[in-house]
């Protein structure tokens, strides 16, 4: 289905409620705007909480094989990252 709206002079635009029910929009609620690479073509989908993106990016890593993480050869956390990487022994 296609729904238009008028953009307004301060950029603002109104979401059809039949859009807003259909993805659960509230007020308040963040959206993304995704453009083709032509740029004649805008997607708007809701914006995913901190834990949605975290599920998301888990999943991806699943399936390429990377999840659970594997620890870090010291066991320590990210500065051993750092220190493993790049030979440097601090971030400070």
């Amino acid at each position: 289905m296609n729904y238009s709206s008028i953009i307004t002079s301060k950029g603002t635009i109104t979401i059809p409620a039949h859009l807003r029910r259909q993805l659960n929009l509230k007020p308040g609620n963040q959206v993304n705007f995704l453009a083709d690479s032509t740029g004649k073509t805008i997607k708007i989908r809701p914006a995913l909480s901190w834990k949605e993106l975290q599920q998301q990016n888990q999943a991806i890593l699943k399936r390429r094989g990377n999840w659970p993480p594997k620890p870090y050869k010291s066991g320590a956390g990210f500065e051993a990252y750092v220190a493993e990487k790049y030979g440097k022994k601090s971030l400070n």
